[in-house]
């Protein structure tokens, strides 16, 4: 017979036999309402235009970097 694997469960604070909840009952999806996909659209238009400039998106090297630094810092400093 093999291994026997309990989670504590953080909705009820119960042990289950599987990694998720009988009880969490599923949310509901955000639906996109017609407001919000012709706001995005009237955008695009503007930026293809020339009227706006084009969103930038996030840059996640300016997490990702210091991150690393620190990490290497932390390595080094532990094999000294």
């Amino acid at each position: 017979m093999g291994t026997q694997y309990r989670y504590l469960c953080g909705h009820c604070r119960m042990w289950h036999d599987y990694p998720f909840c009988p009880f969490r009952r599923p949310q509901p999806r955000r639906v996109i309402t017609r407001g919000e996909i012709q706001t995005e659209l009237e955008l695009r238009e503007l930026e293809r235009a020339g009227v706006i400039s084009p969103r930038k998106p996030f840059r996640l090297r300016w997490v990702f970097l210091p991150m690393l630094s620190l990490v290497v810092y932390f390595v080094l400093l532990l094999l000294l």
